[in-house]
Order: structure tokens, then sequence, then C-alpha cells
């Protein structure tokens, strides 16, 4: 989702654009989901974007310490990208 916002804030990609990519992603996550019969120990990939901010799946942005807290350490079947390597 960072390479979205990325590509839309240096115009490569329009708004509308952007949405239809994030609903895309968005289906395929769901669909990896079902298929894996939700016995699956992946639930969400947050990407650590550099500056102290995490953004999850559905994009929504926490501080870094918001997300620490209110997963209270157990992080049990979520995955942490950077940002740089979400962009490639």
């Amino acid at each position: 989702m960072a390479a979205i916002i990325a590509a839309v804030a240096t115009a490569d990609l329009t708004l509308g654009e952007a949405a239809e990519l994030a609903k895309l992603i968005g289906a395929f996550a769901k669909a990896l989901e079902e298929t894996a019969g939700g016995d699956s120990d992946l639930h969400e990939v947050w990407t650590d974007m550099g500056d102290g901010t995490v953004s999850g799946p559905r994009g929504k942005r926490l501080t870094r310490e918001a997300f620490d807290h209110l997963n209270a350490g157990d992080r049990h079947g979520v995955i942490f990208i950077e940002g740089d390597d979400a962009k490639a």
C-alpha cells in the first residue's frame, strides 16, 4: 500500500487508479486467507514506514508504540516488512 501512496504522491497513479489497486490487493489478500481455510498462522502483513509509524493491510496507520501497546507484545501471525521493501 505504501508503494501505491508513493505513486500517487509522484503523480505516477491517479487517485482512481490507486483506489482500484487497493481493492485488488484487498481481494487478493482475502482470497489467500480463504484458501488457507482459516488455519494459516499468517494473519496480517504490516509495513514499517521508517518514520516511527506502521501501516496495516487495510490502510490503518499507527505509531509503532501504539501498535505495540495494542498487541501487548503478542505478534503471532504478524509479519513486518520495511517500507523500502514494500516499494520494490
